[in-house]
């Protein structure tokens, strides 16, 4: 919660803001670079943010990474460089708490936000390195490595996902895999 002279500092920044970007086209984005400066906002959700910390934690000599917050539309949960190719890579992550036990369950259904996978897939389609991070379970997990270049993931059963979009499966196995990816 903010304090009250906070508050008026942040009122005062936003309408500075307002009045100086109003016709430069840009103003959403200004606008939020303030907010962001009060109000801190975790975007991806705690379960999501664990995925990350996960992955950053375990690739962490292997792969530099940086967290992106919210800064375009559709826009990835992390943007990083291998070390042996200089790979930029680009993930999304997401966390589900189980493998679903019916054959028809879309387990990714609702997972992503408007544009997600087409940015991945534009991603790709010009070369780039694109995935989503797949954290499975609560306590003990699994983890995925799957492509969005297959088709809609969120239309997917999990064994469609497993045979049409899985890069590759187990920690130690995407590990290696975002190391040598070129």
């Amino acid at each position: 919660m903010l304090k009250p002279h906070e508050f008026r500092e942040f009122v005062n920044e936003l309408r500075q803001t307002a009045r100086q970007f109003h016709n430069y086209g840009c103003l959403r984005e200004m606008i939020a670079e303030v907010v962001h400066k009060y109000i801190k906002v975790d975007f991806m959700g705690k379960k999501e943010t664990a995925a990350v910390n996960k992955l950053i934690e375990v690739t962490q000599k292997k792969v530099k990474w940086s967290k992106i917050e919210n800064i375009g539309s559709a826009m990835p949960d992390l943007v990083g460089i291998n070390r042996l190719y200089s790979e930029t890579i680009w993930i999304e992550a997401k966390q589900i708490e189980s493998i679903p036990s019916r054959p028809d369950t879309k387990p990714l259904k609702g997972k992503f936000e408007n544009g997600q996978q087409a940015w991945g897939r534009s991603w790709n389609s010009w070369g780039g390195k694109h995935a989503v991070f797949l954290r499975v379970g609560t306590g003990r997990y699994d983890y995925y490595l799957f492509s969005v270049s297959h088709g809609d993931l969120e239309e997917k059963t999990w064994e469609e996902l497993i045979q049409d979009s899985m890069i590759t499966k187990g920690l130690d196995n995407i590990i290696m895999f975002l190391e040598h990816w070129h």
